[in-house]
């Protein structure tokens, strides 16, 4: 007999938190948050969820269970049998244990013109882009350059991201723009593209109550970032 089986769509994705269970829908720029509870009740439904609870459904979902799965679908977060989607899992990747924040008297940081120049380019290019652009064609950018382009050695990273920091703190405060995770974490990302380094952009969420904040990581660790302050989210979505 053919079981039922739901794929979670390309654009989403999940981690648990405890007793919830977090969807980002990049396409839809969006959050949804769904107790432990009523996703164990449609787990046999859902692939990759239901080997991992060792139940997968045969019969068609019926009830509340039906329903709950009609509204993940129409919200584009499900999709249904003949469809492309992935399973419906968390994210793996490695658990930060270090951090290079520049911060170290980046107020006396020598300034290059071209450094300079090419740090206020990749600011300007991240307002554009968070204006003009949805967040999950933002996400495709990102991935084709890196893939583009390739990335330097995990040595390179050490040896050279510290001053490139430093620069970038000095400069950021000047840019007429607050401080927002999502913007910095890109133009960040978009210096550093310059110098032929791509760490990895990842999205993090607390549950209760709900916060979401994004860094840069390569392997584990963190780039621009506080440490202490992203080991308390669970990686959502790393590009």
């Amino acid at each position: 007999m053919k079981s039922f089986q739901y794929s979670l769509c390309l654009d989403a994705f999940v981690c648990q938190s405890g007793s919830h269970w977090i969807i980002l829908h990049s396409r839809r720029d969006e959050y949804l948050c769904i107790a432990q509870s009523d996703v164990e009740s449609i787990a046999p439904w859902l692939h990759g969820l239901a080997c991992e609870h060792g139940a997968t459904s045969r019969a068609a979902p019926t009830g509340s269970v039906q329903t709950l799965l009609g509204k993940l679908m129409s919200r584009g977060i499900l999709e249904g049998e003949g469809i492309a989607g992935k399973p419906f899992s968390r994210v793996i990747y490695d658990a930060p244990t270090s951090s290079l924040s520049g911060t170290e008297d980046s107020d006396r940081t020598a300034l290059s013109v071209a450094s300079s120049a090419r740090l206020m380019s990749s600011l300007l290019a991240a307002d554009w882009r968070l204006r003009a652009r949805s967040l999950a064609s933002t996400l495709r950018a990102v991935t084709q350059r890196r893939q583009r382009k390739g990335s330097r050695s995990s040595r390179f990273y050490l040896n050279s991201t510290p001053s490139l920091l430093r620069t970038f703190n000095r400069l950021r405060p000047l840019y007429p723009r607050d401080y927002l995770c999502i913007f910095d974490s890109l133009a960040l990302a978009t210096f550093l593209g310059g110098y032929g380094m791509f760490p990895r952009w990842v999205f993090g969420v607390i549950a209760e109550p709900f916060l979401a904040h994004c860094w840069l990581q390569e392997g584990s660790v963190i780039i621009g970032d506080d440490l202490e302050r992203v080991l308390a989210y669970t990686p959502i979505m790393v590009v």
